[in-house]
């Protein structure tokens, strides 16, 4: 796990939270509240993002100690245990991986997503109102806030265009290449 600081740059972001916490010391830091809120904003993003680094960092400890333990006893029970947490682990690093690459200057913001049936009539209609389901499901399975903000209805079936507002972190970063057309 030692290895890994460099590609997730684990320094760095501490040195970033020491500048950002330093600036809010200041006397007139609080003066201009929307700078102070962005700010304030970026130094919790970077403490749950470390705190989830620290976090894997004693899961990775724990599965090398299981291992060992594996190793010595051939404990069936142990093997098993082993498994489980090192699916949970690789999971867990996958997330973390992600959301180091979602470092855009806005990746980490709430997200608006429309969607136009377009051309096709009443089976574009259909197929609109399915991408409605399947963005909303993938929020809601994904811990994000959904919420519809305009809907128009199709003729026969489906919808002709919706808009919905995704809140949550990363959002945007999750969903900024959700554009162009999908066909069916």
């Amino acid at each position: 796990m030692n290895n890994c600081g460099g590609f997730f740059d684990v320094e760095g972001k501490e040195k970033q939270v020491a500048e950002l916490e330093s600036k809010t010391t200041a006397a007139n830091f609080w003066n201009d509240n929307v700078s102070a809120q962005k700010v304030m904003q970026q130094i919790s993003q970077v403490k749950t993002w470390l705190d989830q680094f620290s976090k894997l960092k004693t899961k990775f400890d724990d599965i090398v100690v299981l291992e060992e333990m594996v190793s010595e006893t051939n404990d069936e029970m142990f093997g098993v245990e082993l498994q489980s947490s090192l699916t949970a682990f690789e999971k867990q690093l996958a997330d973390l991986e992600l959301r180091s690459m979602l470092s855009g200057v806005d990746d980490s913001k709430n997200a608006i997503l429309t969607i136009h049936a377009g051309a096709g009539g009443t089976e574009a209609q259909d197929w609109a109102q399915m991408l409605l389901r399947m963005y909303l499901r993938w929020c809601e399975r994904n811990g994000y806030v959904a919420s519809l903000v305009d809907e128009l209805e199709g003729d026969g079936a489906g919808i002709k265009s919706a808009t919905i507002e995704v809140i949550g972190l990363y959002a945007f970063g999750y969903l900024k290449a959700e554009s162009g057309v999908h066909r069916l």
